[in-house]
Parts: C-alpha cells; sequence; structure tokens
C-alpha cells in the first residue's frame, strides 16, 4: 500500500502542470500573433480575420491545441479591434444602435467567438490543402457562399427548403443573429442570443478539435 503511494502523487501532481503548460503555451502564442499585429496595425483595417498562412513556424516547438487556440485567440482579438472601430463610426455619425453595456459586451464576445471560428476554419482549410495558393482560392471560394447561406441579407424564411438547410448549418447565421439582436434590438432575433451564443460555441469547440486533430497532417 505505502510503495504505490509516491506513483499516486506523482500523477496528481502532473495533471496540474500539463495543465499550466498548455495554458503557458496558449498565451505563447497569442502574445507572438498580438506583436506581429502591433508591428502592422493596418492589417486590421484591411481584414476581419487574417487567414492562418505560417502555421508550422511555431509546430515543433508548441503542442498541437496551444497552436489552435493561440491562433483562435489572436483572432479573437482582432474581431474586439473591429468591433470597436464600429461602434467609433456608429457615434460619429449618430448611428441608431443599442449603446448599453450589456448589448456592447455581447457585441465583443460575438465578435470574437465569429472571428476565432473563422480563423479555425482557415486552419483546417490550410491543413487540408496545404499549399498557400490553394488556401487563398479555397478561402475566396468559401467566402461569398457562407456569407450569401445565411441570414446576413435575407431571412431564412424566404429561401428554398434546400438553402434554409445550409443556413441552419452555417455558423454566421447564428453570429449575424445574435449581432444584429444585440445592436439593433430583441425584436429582430430569430433564435435568441443565448441561442445563438450556444452554438457558435460549440461549433468553435468542434472546429477547434478536427484543427487540432489535422495538425500533424501539415507538419509531415
Amino acid at each position: 500500500m505505502t510503495s504505490a503511494r509516491p506513483g499516486v502523487q506523482l500523477a496528481v501532481s502532473a495533471e496540474p502542470s500539463a495543465v499550466f503548460a498548455f495554458f503557458q503555451q496558449t498565451a505563447a502564442i497569442a502574445e507572438i500573433e498580438l506583436k506581429k499585429l502591433i508591428r502592422d496595425p493596418t492589417e486590421v483595417l484591411a481584414r476581419a480575420v487574417q487567414p492562418v498562412l505560417w502555421i508550422v513556424v511555431f509546430g515543433n516547438v508548441f503542442s498541437r491545441a496551444a497552436l489552435v487556440y493561440g491562433k483562435a485567440t489572436s483572432a479573437g482579438f482582432r474581431g474586439a479591434v473591429q468591433a470597436t472601430i464600429i461602434y467609433v463610426v456608429a457615434f460619429l455619425l449618430h448611428i441608431q444602435i443599442r449603446w448599453t453595456l450589456l448589448s456592447i459586451a455581447g457585441v465583443f464576445v460575438g465578435a470574437m467567438l465569429g472571428s476565432a471560428i473563422f480563423a479555425t476554419m482557415s486552419f483546417i482549410v490550410a491543413c487540408i490543402v496545404k499549399s498557400r495558393e490553394r488556401f487563398m482560392g479555397v478561402g475566396q471560394l468559401m467566402t461569398m457562399p457562407l456569407f450569401f447561406a445565411s441570414n446576413a441579407i435575407y431571412p431564412i424564411s424566404i429561401m428554398p427548403h434546400w438553402l434554409r438547410v445550409i443556413a441552419y448549418l452555417n455558423p454566421l447565421t447564428y453570429l449575424v443573429d445574435a449581432l444584429r439582436t444585440l445592436m439593433i434590438g430583441a425584436s429582430q432575433s430569430s433564435h435568441g442570443v443565448l441561442t445563438d451564443f450556444a452554438i457558435i460555441g460549440l461549433i468553435f469547440v468542434i472546429l477547434a478539435a478536427i484543427a487540432t486533430r489535422l495538425y500533424p497532417s501539415l507538419v509531415r
């Protein structure tokens, strides 16, 4: 009985150490990405989500999950900056939107989650195509269908049945619904903000898991 205790204590102590190392690596990836962003701030103005172009640079140093979540964290920061710019422009132009603290906080969370989702999708595409030229081509091919197969322009209720099915599987549908509700009013909501955020969060977790799974194929 007593001889087994050191091994048990070693296993217990190893778990917090591994968790701490994971968060430390995630923070390091995010810090590196943010430093790149600070050196080139025009990137924020030009794009909402910067595709992952150099995803093999830190592959031999950091864990796969830390790399994925670090990239997502960086994209979320960019989304928050974009949301800030939108609010500043709305204020200067006297655009009538909701200025409550809860609404603004919700918009920032939604912008960060949405940016993280599409950055993770870009990561997955990069893992599959393994070429920058193909990656850019596939990215451009996906952008417009995702936009039009959502409720960004017209409501889902008037879509044909086949397009309605695609729209319900499209994360942009729930992101647009949440942001529109928070910025304009609750009467515009189709699903409810809590439902939107729950689905968006679930989609991010699933995509992050897929990206983490696919990452070794990119290294090989």
